[in-house]
């Protein structure tokens, strides 16, 4: 984004949380109509500050860690403490450009920046460490949740960068891979939301130079050279989701008829001109033939001859009587009892003869099992299981799904003989097993 669009927003966040005011207390900051990813940066840094500050104090350094793994007591003691916070003006303010400027060039360019925030031209960090600076991150939960995930069970105490880097990209690819093209277009709704700074977004544009980032993070040349020259040929330089989405799934089919033709400025060229017909001169003396009155001419037999009776074509006998054959009774209503294992899920459509269409996995699933799934399956990200969902309710065929599951497990690190795995595979090869039998 260009600096101009960067400080307006900033200013905007300083009337919306300190405005002209000494101090703050993060309780009101926390309230503050915000980015989530602003805030979450903020909270972080007061809580390392913190942290930094305690490891220094004579009498607390002499207190033992426990033998492995986090302090739980110090993590809860450091987490009230940041909640109650006051932050002086001058220190407000340049956090507050800080936690803007990290979260605009994390939510254009997530790969870039989560690698250059996590290593800082560093070799290799601790592992602690990289966690630690997981804390200051919101928007794109599965990039952060995974790769913490990875980390902590990899049960190494040192990474390298190289090692960092080759986890974000295979996280990020495959999350990408496994959705559609107007899901991953909705990936960007962060994006829209914080130079917004407003949740709803329909109908309402931002500058494309933000999406076109965020295209060039994710390796997808052809489709940024794609949107960029749509939108030159319009004219235009901002953009809505609903327009972001539609170019992703035009690109996907191959549709060069979204962009609209550019006016033709040149005169088009002229047409060849046909030769000229020949000139029909009138005989200057009567052919021999035309002497004879048996034989009248050619022009003579077109123009005054009258048309020649067409005999008409033969009769075509009718072709013989089907017989009338007997009404076939009507199917009964009732579906057969226990022929289906989701039957009870099914809309029932006794005025149509073949099996009714199931219901979609969103409708299908109940509440309790829907909160298990966003919380083991999908580390409780829950725009993350939306997105899983949408795409396996495209997916009809019990091979395909199984596979999307396979690779959603490995990437999130779940075994798939855990009992809410089983459950949520369970209910997706139902599904499909019904499908396929109703479309038999």
């Amino acid at each position: 984004m260009n600096a101009a669009n960067s400080d307006m927003l900033l200013e905007t966040l300083i009337a919306r949380t300190i405005g002209e005011e000494s101090v703050l207390a993060m309780s009101v900051l926390l309230a503050a109509p915000v980015p989530s990813g602003v805030l979450r940066y903020m909270r972080a840094e007061i809580f390392n500050r913190l942290a930094e500050d305690l490891s220094h104090a004579p009498h607390f350094s002499r207190v033992a860690p426990p033998s492995a793994g986090p302090d739980a007591i110090r993590d809860a003691l450091l987490t009230h403490a940041a909640g109650q916070y006051i932050f002086p003006r001058e220190e407000f303010l340049g956090m507050l450009e800080n936690a803007a400027r990290f979260t605009e060039n994390y939510l254009c360019r997530p790969r870039w920046t989560l690698s250059s925030f996590l290593f800082l031209d560093q070799p290799a960090i601790t592992t602690e460490m990289l966690l630690r600076k997981l804390e200051y991150i919101s928007d794109y939960a599965y990039l952060p949740q995974l790769l913490r995930r990875i980390v902590t069970h990899s049960g190494k105490q040192v990474i390298t960068s190289h090692e960092c880097i080759a986890h974000i990209t295979r996280i990020d690819d495959a999350v990408i891979r496994e959705h559609t093209p107007r899901e991953r277009a909705l990936l960007t709704k962060p994006i829209f939301q914080f130079f917004l700074l407003s949740s709803d977004i329909e109908n309402k544009p931002i500058a494309l130079r933000a999406l076109l980032l965020f295209l060039e993070d994710k390796q997808f040349g052809p489709l940024r050279e794609y949107c960029e020259g749509v939108w030159q040929i319009r004219g235009k330089s901002e953009i809505t989701m609903a327009e972001f989405v539609a170019l992703h799934e035009d690109f996907a089919i191959g549709r060069s008829s979204f962009a609209p033709t550019p006016t033709i400025t040149e005169p088009p060229p002229e047409p060849t001109p046909e030769p000229p017909e020949p000139e029909i001169l009138p005989p200057a003396t009567e052919p021999p033939e035309s002497a004879l009155p048996e034989t009248p001419s050619p022009e003579a037999a077109t123009v005054n001859a009258p048309p020649p009776e067409i005999p008409p074509p033969p009769e075509i006998p009718a072709p013989p009587e089907i017989p009338q054959l007997p009404e076939i009774p009507p199917l009964p209503a009732e579906p057969v009892q226990g022929s289906l294992t989701f039957m009870e899920f099914l809309p029932a459509e006794p005025e149509i003869p073949v099996a009714p269409a199931s219901l979609s996995l969103k409708e299908t699933i109940p509440g309790m099992l829907r909160r298990r799934f966003i919380n083991v399956i999908c580390g409780k990200d829950e725009e993350f299981y939306d997105l899983v969902i949408a795409r396996l309710d495209d997916m009809h065929s019990w091979p395909e799904a199984s596979t999307y599951i396979r690779e959603l497990f490995e990437i999130n690190s779940i075994d798939p003989f855990n009992d809410t795995a089983i459950a949520f595979t369970d209910i997706i090869q139902k599904r499909c097993d019904h499908s396929r039998m109703a479309q038999q």
